[in-house]
This record gives C-alpha cells, structure tokens and sequence, in this order.
C-alpha cells in the first residue's frame, strides 16, 4: 500500500492531478505513461490510474474508462541463465544450513540428490541411477513403492 501512495504522489499527481477526472483522454493517459520510462514505474502507474478510472466509471463520474484503451506496457525478458556450477555449490551450501540437516523422521530435508520427477534434475546433475524395477532413483535414496 505504501508504494502505491508513493507513486501516486511522486509521479501521478505532479503530472495529471490537476486534469479533471472527466478530462483524461486515452491519448493523454498514454503520454502520462509511456513519459515514466521505467517499465516497473509505467506499470504501477497505469494499474493505479486505472482503478482510479474504473471507480470513477462506477460512480457515473465518466462514461468511458480512457486508461483501459492504452497501449499495455511491455516487459522486456530476460533471457533464463543456469547457474554454474560453484554458484550451485552455495545454494546447495545455504539450502542445507537452512534446513538443519537430516534430523528427525521423513524424507531428508537438506537436497543433496537434487532429482525431480518431471524435471529429471538428477540427471543433469549426475546423481541418479536406475532403479531394478524401472524407474530412477537419487543416489543414497530409497525408490517409492
């Protein structure tokens, strides 16, 4: 709640919160939003502006909703990236130290196999082995019945 306030203050205010709530067209709205630059900043703008519209709307204060018209704004992605292998060996390091080790009864609570079903993790990392009945199984680990 407090970074909506902070955007309404900090960016939505100085730049429409003089406009009348009937006075905001689809074309000023667009420039208000595309002018934040920062796709982060644009979209909390603009979902703030919009529900800012859709009550108005609700209220009969406007007929149309200017901000549903504009253009989306777009994230830009980021390619995945795996990690390497010593950057591996921390997250291993800290996940193990989080969970306390194996103490107490179930199923090992630190990853040390690192296998997944549907993800075959185990065979990335080189921990697995088949299983006589089928299957494949984390070194160390019991196969389920």
């Amino acid at each position: 709640m407090e970074l909506y306030e902070q955007t309404i203050r900090v960016h939505i205010t100085p730049a429409v919160g003089d406009v009348r709530v009937g006075e905001l067209t689809v074309g000023g709205a667009e420039r208000f939003i595309e002018s934040k630059g920062e796709t982060t900043v644009a979209q909390r703008c603009r979902i703030i502006l919009s529900g800012m519209m859709a009550l108005a709307a609700q209220h009969d204060a406007i007929e149309r909703h200017p901000v549903r018209d504009t253009s989306t704004v777009k994230r830009e992605r980021k390619k995945p990236r795996a990690l390497t292998v010593d950057e591996l060996a921390i997250q291993r390091r800290r996940i193990g130290s989080y969970a306390g080790g194996n103490v107490g009864h179930g199923p090992p609570r630190a990853i040390t196999g690192w296998s997944c079903s549907s993800s075959g993790w185990g065979l990335v990392a080189g921990s697995t082995r088949r299983h006589p009945r089928g299957g494949l199984t984390s070194t160390g680990a019991s196969p389920r019945r």
